[in-house]
This record gives C-alpha cells, structure tokens and sequence, in this order.
C-alpha cells in the first residue's frame, strides 16, 4: 500500500462519527468479554454423519470453548479445512461432563460454531467454538461452573 493511499484511508476513517464505526464494531460479537476458565476435559462432538469424535476441551467461558485435538481429528471436525468466516459458520453438536460439585458432573449438550482455527505445533490444532444454543439448563451449568472456578482464582 502505497503512502498516499495509506494517507487517504486515514482520512476517511476520521470522517466517520464515533458512533459510525461503533455501529461497524457492534456487528461482530467480542467473546473477549468473558474470562477463560483453563481445564482438560473430554468432549464429543457429533459429526454430520452421525458419529461421534472425541476431543479434549481446552478452556471454558460464558460464551464458548477452545478445543484442541489432531490433525486427524481436526480433518473430520472441518473437513477440508473449510473457510471460517461469520457468514459460513461451521456448526457442532457438542457433549461434555462440567463437575459443578465434587462428587457430581453434568452432562451439558451444546450447539457451537466455530469460530477460528489455529495450528499450535505439527500435531495440535486449536478450534475456538462460540456457543449458539444448549438443551435444557446446559448454559446454567456452564454459568455456575465458570463463576465457581473465578470465585477460586481471585
């Protein structure tokens, strides 16, 4: 990009009211919001086909979750490596046992879409998910569990 072009660019994003570019923010939801809870789970996540591919969940917050698994996993997750992109959203079905008290876990099933991916190492992949629906109390659960673990931290 050449100088003058970079120059002119400037210039109209100082164009725009505050509110303007707000509005052009506010389109794309900041999962940045929420605090991660880190924490090595077992999670199933339910192929098209109707099978089921297990993986390991990496982190946890209100609004989503990071897996990590293979490239082997990863292939059958996004086949192909499909584009994300917000309009083409990759969804899962997602199953995982959250422990909300010491001796009791409970199942939470979640619809999520893919956020982004990213390659870690030669052999891990991380897919960060946001979450679109659950059944039943599932977002309770994963509320409750989230705010016991920050209560622990601070």
């Amino acid at each position: 990009m050449t100088l003058r072009r970079t120059y002119g660019l400037m210039n109209r994003l100082l164009e725009k009211t505050p509110l303007e570019a707000d509005k052009r923010m506010a389109s794309r939801p900041n999962l940045r919001h929420y605090q991660r809870i880190a924490l090595e789970l077992a999670v199933d996540v339910k192929l098209p086909d109707g099978s089921v591919q297990p993986c390991q969940l990496a982190n946890l917050s209100r609004a989503g979750m990071m897996l990590e698994c293979t490239p082997e996993e990863m292939a059958k997750l996004v086949p192909n490596h499909s584009p994300v992109a917000p309009r083409q959203a990759v969804r899962l079905s997602t199953v995982f046992d959250l422990p909300i008290i010491a001796l009791q876990r409970v199942r939470v099933h979640a619809e999520c879409d893919v956020v982004h991916i990213r390659r870690v190492s030669r052999s891990t992949f991380q897919i960060g998910m946001q979450f679109v629906s659950f059944e039943g109390y599932g977002q309770d659960y994963v509320n409750q569990f989230v705010d016991r673990n920050l209560g622990q931290t601070s």
